[in-house]
């Protein structure tokens, strides 16, 4: 039996940890990954935590490496107005210059912004090594890396 109450947080190169994972432009949470007009990969989505929402914008290199986060903190969901939401995202998207929706291979990381973790997180639970999105926890990769498929 076990005594462990929650994932442990693993460092890339652990046994188990992708190099590179798969990111599938979907009509859920990946609607806005692919390449920028630059050639850096990107992804951006709106972490959470209690009492706080955000707008984030995940950079990666040509060839997948993790390179910057650009974050806005919004404060309580109850206090946002829907447009607050929507303008960030639409600021984080004139970022991209001309910019192409596609399925990226990227790798996994941490980066601290606002005094939170952000970023797709190795984690291991139960023997399972998984890649979660954080803050939220609301996108987990699983082997095999490559298919791009994710839970929620």
């Amino acid at each position: 039996m076990s005594d462990q109450s929650g994932p442990t947080r693993l460092e890339r190169g652990a046994p188990g940890v992708p190099d590179r994972f798969r990111i599938e432009p979907d009509d859920y949470q990946a609607q806005l990954v692919g390449t920028a007009g630059d050639g850096r990969r990107f992804f951006i989505t709106t972490p959470f935590e209690p009492g706080e929402e955000y707008v984030a914008l995940f950079w990666w290199t040509a060839d997948g490496e993790f390179d910057a986060i650009d974050v806005d903190a919004f404060g309580p969901r109850e206090l946002l107005a829907e447009t607050d939401v929507e303008d960030a995202i639409e600021r984080r998207i004139s970022q991209l210059g001309g910019f192409r929706i596609e399925p990226i291979e990227v790798a996994p990381f941490v980066a601290e912004s606002h005094g939170t973790s952000f970023g797709f997180i190795p984690q291991e639970f139960s023997g399972h090594i998984s890649v979660n999105l954080m803050p939220g926890d609301y996108m987990a990769f699983n082997d095999p890396w490559d298919s791009g498929e994710y839970d929620t």
